[in-house]
């Protein structure tokens, strides 16, 4: 990241007097660097050259990497303020003049008083303090206050860099909290700070880095986390301090600083380190303990510059004697030392490390609340002998190394469990969710698989024949893998429920079959693809069921077996999956009782209907043909023709009813079949206006022709029917239009519409079109639900709406699809 301020070989003299010699100081973005130093060590000559009071007699001082400017207001435009120690304000003048000194607000009538008030109201709530009083003269207010009005005044406009000479120089230890708050603050907001102070107290604790001053010379640039306050004075006086427990301070510090970020293989190596250095020992070895099948031992994780033959030698050791006496260190939890390893004959390590050239050696074990955690072994050239402050560093250092560790432990813990618990959260919210159980299922399948980091997860259900069948499937690999590991777990799976080995505790892995580990319905097994897989099974009232995840890189578990982490959250996601099922079920049977309910009112509202449409022209038909029967009665031919025709037009409006209920029915139950071929749409439109037979009342816009591919007979219906309404529904007198817009919004589609300037259509039929609501259509005939059921039939879709009139807009595909076409 490059500096906001640089400060490269500055030197200032004033006549025989270098004030300045060859400083350079870098500032970043949002840091807080000290500068400290005895009376005359040239701190105030450093803040002149930066705020252009004076001119250096070299080196370069730059913001943002451009040069500062040569005069005092230059540099407050390129974004550097200061605030200096005598503070430079105005005694008469009250708070919102001192702010708005030499840049106050004005209109043509003079100062805007107000806005410079409510400027300053804000500058200080920005600065999170509060100042009482801004009218009243600075002369009345405290210390501290005045240097809280001169920082507000320096920052008014936000600077990149502020460079503060002493603020809390003459402040109490109330007013230099505040001063201090304010200045994080204004880090937190970005601002770089360059703070000249002799306390080393507000140093060590605000400063990111520290640099001193001596004679004009920078003689350190220090981080504060890796120095002490003693290691400051000594700087600063050029006395030689003895800081040794201020190192060792700073070592462990910084040692726990790092143990607190670490990650859990890092602790170790880290301690190691540290210890090295604090010890002044670099040939150590780290051993830690691990819990095998076969017992507990002692494994060899880290060196530091050991001889080869030494390092080749460190393999496992058993706790206890047989493991020598860094054996002996873990098993009794206690600091062992040897003195002269040719002392020592039967150890594993000692031969080795002899050959090696060392003379002594020593093991500290790392004690947590479970036991040893690990072992520190360190060699010596000589004898080994520990003076009893090494001895207290051991301790310190091994009592932080196991709480880290335990810390490490117990977050990768409580990640484990929470990553299982956010998974089996997903899986709950997606399956008790609102949306469809069988929508839901792949997503819940998706969200088991994250929660448990597998590449392949699987729902099996058994199918009516009885053999699982693949139900849902969620992947992280591809195509071809995921297919090969889904069809052998598939196969582990069927074969293992025909065998009825699904539910049953078996250690026999080498029949491949799906096996279960003792006290859980998680198992695991190796696939026939080289993987590891873990299974629950899962019992619902139509049968069996299993969850299945796929690791393609597991090979861990051979020894270890299921993680415990992912037997409870495949158990606690089956039983999840197992209530989703069975919620489908529910639902099922509840959709199909609604819609048998609603059937039924369908029928019995059909049987109404119809006979009521049917006793009309049947009525007629009885009456006309009754009459033309009477005994003795001659009928001349002309009344003879017009009954004979009342009987026949009633006939084939019974005809016409009886055919609607048909194709209701075929719609009603998904059967419908049309006849499907090219057709010229315009000539079904022109023929449907001939057969309703208002043609003086009907206006077209039509092309010559339009072909699109479709049933000409429906589609004739559904224009007859369209037409018809518009006059059947509607005063005398309406009149209606026909338009026709091919490739209006979508160029495989025709738009047809049907308009009139009748009375409209009632809400309800309305919603009747454009939804699914079959409430109160039978009320006004089959004629528009045909219409629906013929048009969507056909791919389309039909809308209407109703203010002036009625219009009625149909959309057809104009080729047909890819089923169709085949």
């Amino acid at each position: 990241m490059r500096p906001v301020l640089k400060l490269t070989g500055v030197s200032k003299r004033y006549g025989s007097i270098q004030a300045l010699s060859d400083v350079s100081i870098s500032v970043q973005p949002g840091e807080i660097v000290a500068v400290v130093g005895e009376n005359g060590a040239g701190k105030s000559t450093l803040v002149r050259c930066i705020a252009r009071a004076i001119t250096p007699d070299s080196g370069t001082i730059a913001l943002d990497g451009v040069e500062l400017g040569k005069s005092p207001r230059s540099v407050i435009q390129q974004g550097i303020s200061v605030v200096w120690q005598d503070l430079a304000l105005c005694e008469n003048l009250d708070v919102t003049s001192n702010l708005f000194l030499g840049r106050e607000l004005s209109h043509r009538s003079g100062l805007r008083q107000a806005a410079m008030h409510s400027e300053a109201l804000k500058a200080f709530d920005g600065l999170h303090v509060t100042i009482s009083g801004l009218d009243q003269p600075i002369e009345r207010l405290s210390g501290g206050q005045r240097q809280l009005v001169a920082i507000a005044r320096a920052t008014l406009d936000l600077p990149k860099v502020l460079v503060l000479d002493e603020p809390t120089a003459a402040l109490g230890i109330a007013e230099s909290r505040t001063v201090l708050g304010v200045i994080k603050t204004l880090q937190a907001r970005g601002v770089a700070c360059l703070l000249i102070s002799h306390q080393l107290d507000v140093v060590f604790e605000i400063a990111d880095r520290i640099v001193v001053l001596r004679h004009g010379r920078q003689v350190a640039d220090l981080h504060r986390t890796e120095t002490h306050p003693d290691d400051v004075v000594a700087l600063i006086t050029g006395v030689n301090v003895d800081t040794t427990a201020g190192q060792q301070l700073r070592r462990l510090h910084s040692l726990a600083e790092q143990l607190a970020d670490a990650d859990q293989s890092s602790i170790l190596p880290l301690t190691v380190s540290s210890l090295a250095n604090a010890l002044n020992s670099e040939q150590l070895a780290i051993y830690h303990k691990n819990d095998l099948d076969s017992g507990p031992v002692l494994q060899c994780s880290a060196v530091l510059k050991l001889p080869p033959v030494l390092e080749r030698s460190l393999g496992d050791l058993p706790l206890g004697a047989q493991g020598g006496f860094i054996g002996l260190a873990a098993r009794d939890q206690k600091l062992r030392v040897v003195h002269r390893l040719r002392e020592v004959q039967d150890d594993p390590i000692g031969g080795p490390a002899r050959s090696g050239g060392m003379g002594g050696a020593w093991a500290a074990p790392i004690v947590g609340q479970r036991g040893t955690l690990a072992v520190i072994v360190g060699f010596t050239d000589g004898p080994a002998q520990l003076q009893p402050d090494q001895v207290q560093l051991l301790d310190l250092f091994s009592t932080m190394a196991a709480a880290a560790m335990e810390r490490g432990e117990l977050v990768e813990s409580l990640r484990t469990q929470n990553l299982s618990l956010e998974g089996l959260r997903g899986v709950l919210e997606t399956l008790a969710g609102p949306d469809l159980v069988r929508a839901g299922m792949g997503p819940a399948l998706e969200a088991l698989r994250e929660g448990m980091k597998s590449d392949l997860a699987l729902l099996l259900v058994e199918s009516d024949n009885g053999r699982l069948e693949q139900r849902s499937v969620s992947t992280g690999l591809g195509p071809s893998e995921t297919i090969l590991a889904g069809e052998a777990l598939l196969s582990l799976a069927r074969n293992s429920m025909d065998q009825n080995r699904l539910e049953r505790t078996s250690h026999d892995r080498e029949d491949g079959q799906l096996t279960e580990s003792p006290g859980t319905k998680a198992g695991h097994a190796p696939a026939s693809i080289g993987s590891e897989v873990a299974f629950a099974p899962i019992q619902w009232s139509r049968g069996q069921a299993a969850l299945l995840c796929y690791w393609r890189d597991g090979g861990e578990w051979q020894s270890a077996g299921v993680p415990d982490e992912v037997r409870q959250l495949l158990d606690g996601a089956a039983n999840s999956f197992r209530l989703a099922l069975e919620r489908e079920l529910t639902i099922d049977a509840e959709r199909e009782a609604a819609a048998l309910q609603q059937s039924r009112a369908y029928e019995r509202e059909i049987v109404r209907r119809l006979g009521h449409e049917l006793r009309t022209p049947l009525t007629a038909i009885q009456g006309f043909s009754s009459t033309m029967l009477q005994p003795g009665v001659e009928w001349p031919e002309g009344e003879k023709e017009r009954f004979l025709r009342i009987i026949e037009s009633e006939s084939g409006r019974m005809g016409r009813l009886v055919a609607q209920l048909f194709d209701d029915s075929a719609i009603e139950s998904g059967t419908l079949r049309l006849d499907l071929d090219y057709c010229d749409l315009v000539a079904v439109i022109r023929q449907a206006v001939s057969v309703v037979g208002s043609e003086q009342s009907i206006s077209t816009d039509l092309p010559e022709s339009f072909t699109i591919w479709g049933d000409s007979d429906r589609l004739e219906q559904v224009m007859v029917n369209l037409i018809g309404n518009a006059f059947r529904h509607n005063d005398e007198g309406t009149r209606a239009k026909i338009t026709l817009r091919p490739g209006s919004t979508d160029p495989a589609r025709v738009c047809v519409v049907v308009e009139d300037d009748g009375q409209g259509l009632d809400a309800d039929v309305l919603d009747f079109i454009n939804g699914d609501n079959d409430g109160s259509l039978l009320e006004r005939g089959l004629g528009l639900r045909l219409v629906r059921g013929f048009v969507r039939a056909h791919g389309g879709a039909i809308s209407a709406a109703a203010g002036r009139g009625t219009r009625m807009e149909i959309v057809l595909p104009v080729e047909p699809d890819e089923e169709q076409a085949r």
